[in-house]
């Protein structure tokens, strides 16, 4: 669970519970008021959005990988394989529909840039002829069907 706990409770000997759960606080009924109260909510709720990545997990032939959206470069279809590219070079491969990933991942900065290549517009480094060049320096085409969107898209960055 992404989560941070926190002691609300009238009794003060239960301390060492928290400290062996790594609690971020530890609250005592009636000595503390409701803006101090607040101020420990809003920490905890800080600390959890912090611990939040966003995610999907991919699974063939028995291996599963749950991978971060924001660590994922771009998706390349062959022969009706999907190829997840990650982090530094890492590649997994799965089945399913390039269209479906797009529907999924619709409002998560990606955009379809090719019928086999759905793109991640925070590694894009820039747009040469037909092609989009990534920060690790992969060139990827663009088909003449989605020229148009992709610079649409890439403006809205």
């Amino acid at each position: 669970y992404n989560c941070e706990i926190v002691f609300f409770t009238v009794k003060d000997n239960c301390w060492k519970a928290a400290f062996y759960v790594q609690a971020l606080h530890y609250i005592i009924k009636d000595e503390y008021d409701n803006d101090e109260f607040e101020k420990i909510f809003l920490m905890a709720a800080r600390e959890v959005r912090k611990n939040i990545s966003e995610s999907m997990l991919f699974t063939c032939a028995g291996e599963s990988r749950n991978i971060s959206i924001s660590d994922i470069h771009y998706f390349e279809v062959y022969r009706h394989v999907v190829s997840v590219h990650y982090q530094d070079d890492r590649r997994f491969d799965f089945y399913t529909p390039l269209g479906k990933l797009e529907e999924m991942l619709f409002g998560k900065s990606f955009v379809r840039c090719h019928r086999s290549f759905l793109v991640a517009k925070k590694y894009i480094e820039r747009i040469t002829g037909n092609k989009i060049v990534l920060k690790n320096g992969v060139s990827i085409p663009i088909g003449r069907t989605y020229r148009e969107h992709v610079r649409q898209e890439l403006h809205k960055k």
